[in-house]
């Protein structure tokens, strides 16, 4: 069921998220990894839409957040004033995850998404602020954890890779599908973002002996 709790009652709404980590580099693997065949779509691989992953049947695979890199533990906070609206134990493959309810500058209510956490420390229905208590902990629940070389990175491959799923959604209801219906770019809240810094120094290089 989708949650249906009036706009009024949240904090007043916010014109930009603040980050949930304390620092944000999306997730792209280092294309000269093992893990890695140098592949154009692997440079983009932790951004919001197509991105190059496919389904088990070959098909395209819709990538519906932005994956930030990040240390397992890493503590994450509130990205807005809101609520908790549900904790789910590693069930499925996002792992450890939960959804935080907050109002934007339109008036509407959004949802924000958090995955792949190693420890959920907050409550169901907890009120919350931005920059404040640690609501969770980064990890790697929910992902296969591959051995470097396994073909299976070619077919998701940062699946090993330590970071926060970051998604923004347009309805609170906890057995949503995967894929593209009702999510929303993260970035159009969020504001720009940087790769993290060891793709941008194999973009520099490969530009250097091009």
């Amino acid at each position: 069921m989708s949650l249906r709790t009036p706009a009024s009652l949240f904090p007043p709404s916010v014109s930009t998220l603040a980050p949930p980590l304390s620092r944000l580099a999306i997730r792209a693997d280092h294309p000269l990894s093992p893990n890695s065949p140098v592949k154009l779509h692997h440079l983009r691989d932790g951004m919001f839409g197509f991105t190059g992953r496919k389904n088990s049947d070959g098909s395209r695979r819709f990538h519906a957040g932005v994956d930030f890199v990040a240390p397992i533990g890493t503590p994450v906070r509130a990205v807005a004033p809101g609520r908790v609206e549900w904790i789910r134990p590693p069930v499925s493959g996002y792992g450890n995850c939960f959804l935080q309810s907050f109002r934007w500058r339109d008036g509407k209510v959004y949802f924000a998404f958090f995955a792949h956490l190693s420890h959920v420390l907050a409550r169901k229905h907890q009120d919350i602020k931005p920059g404040l208590e640690v609501l969770a902990l980064t990890g790697v629940s929910g992902l296969p954890l591959v051995r470097n070389g396994s073909p299976s990175h070619s077919v998701h491959p940062c699946s090993s890779h330590p970071h926060l799923h970051f998604e923004i959604r347009t309805s609170g209801d906890e057995r949503m599908p995967d894929g593209q219906h009702l999510r929303l770019d993260p970035l159009d809240f969020l504001g720009p973002v940087p790769y993290q810094q060891d793709t941008i120094d194999y973009l520099l290089y490969k530009s250097s002996i091009a």
